[in-house]
């Protein structure tokens, strides 16, 4: 069920837990940290230095996530502070969807087309296609009837 870059995440998360006050930890329900070292990879190593602020620990996508789903159910003090840090969240899916919607526009990626479809009749057209007249195809008709026999 778990894959390897989720296996990895988990085992960054516990080492992320470890440099972290035990007041937060204790907010976090044991089975969840229990599930957590079952899952995690044993021969995943991760090291980084609990000075540096989040943003500058070089942590995967996926751990990234799971610290913010344990800070927002379980560490967060009060409604106030968990909206703020949703309310984050959905303006960032909100510009991610907005430069997806840039990026595959359906109607963009027509007119990019029609561009290119352009420039391959021009491409046709400069090519030189010259058909057989037709005495010549009967001339070599003839020769090829003559050699096989």
């Amino acid at each position: 069920m778990n894959n390897k870059k989720y296996c990895d995440a988990m085992a960054e998360l516990l080492y992320y837990l470890k440099g972290i006050d035990e007041q937060e930890i204790a907010k976090i329900p044991i089975k969840l940290i229990d599930y957590f070292k079952v899952n995690a990879s044993k021969d995943y190593v991760c090291k980084f230095d609990y000075n540096k602020p989040l943003k500058e620990l070089n942590l995967k996508d996926e751990t990234k996530a799971l610290i913010g789903m344990i800070y927002i159910n379980y560490i967060c003090e009060n409604k106030e502070q968990k909206q703020r840090i949703l309310a984050k969240l959905n303006d960032n899916e909100k510009k991610y969807q907005k430069e997806l919607n840039v990026k595959y526009n359906v109607n963009y990626l027509f007119k990019h087309n029609k561009c290119t479809a352009e420039n391959n009749e021009e491409q046709r057209a400069l090519l030189k296609y010259s058909e057989n007249k037709w005495y010549k195809k009967i001339i070599s008709k003839i020769k090829n009837w003559i050699i096989q026999k």
